[in-house]
């Protein structure tokens, strides 16, 4: 059984009987051991409750672009979402926005979204960012295993921020026709106008 555990707690989960696979970049519960013990460690399954801040779409976009590691220099993938038209829930009304917003990072998703990130992004997975202190969707180097955080994939010229048509061509878009409830930071700006539509 995988851990989310902070790095400031690493020394409390080890005291536990956590151990560290390097190949992973994860604390787990070896076998044999009382799970019990690591409750305050177990990844959240980041769901949506459809509480003030959801967004709904009836379809959304794939977005996938490289990011060099901040850790061992390498690129490696991150996946977000683009909603094109959505509705976010306050006190149980729903606004309606026709533009677009990028979700990053995402913080809860539906049942069926969270199946799709695990089978066609498998990098994407709940981490726990100190920077945030919060869990979130989160980009893993495929190499070593680190996070990468949510604010540096979307600053100027990043994987979720092109500054040209043509750094935002070098991005994968799959448009995915299926509802998709989402909580997160939504982010605009008119670089998402080079996307296409479906």
């Amino acid at each position: 059984m995988l851990l989310d555990v902070p790095f400031d707690e690493k020394d409390q989960a080890k005291a536990a009987g956590a151990k560290w696979d390097p190949k992973r970049g994860s604390w787990f519960v070896p076998e044999g051991i009382d799970p019990s013990a690591f409750t305050r460690w177990l990844p959240r399954e980041l769901e949506v409750a459809g509480g003030n801040g959801t967004m709904r779409a009836q379809s959304f976009a794939l977005i996938t672009g490289q990011v060099a590691c901040w850790k061992c220099g390498k690129d490696t993938p991150a996946t977000t979402v683009l909603l094109r038209g959505y509705q976010e829930v306050f006190d149980g009304e729903g606004e309606e926005h026709a533009g677009d917003a990028v979700i990053n990072p995402i913080v809860g998703l539906d049942a069926a979204t969270r199946e799709l990130f695990a089978a066609k992004a498998p990098w994407m997975r709940p981490g726990h960012s100190k920077t945030r202190d919060e869990v979130y969707l989160a980009a893993h180097c495929e190499h070593c295993a680190a996070l990468q955080g949510a604010w540096f994939l979307a600053e100027p010229g990043s994987a979720f921020f092109p500054l040209s048509e043509e750094e935002a061509a070098r991005l994968t878009v799959e448009w995915v026709h299926e509802p998709i409830e989402v909580l997160g930071d939504a982010n605009w700006s008119s670089w998402t106008d080079w996307i296409a539509n479906p």
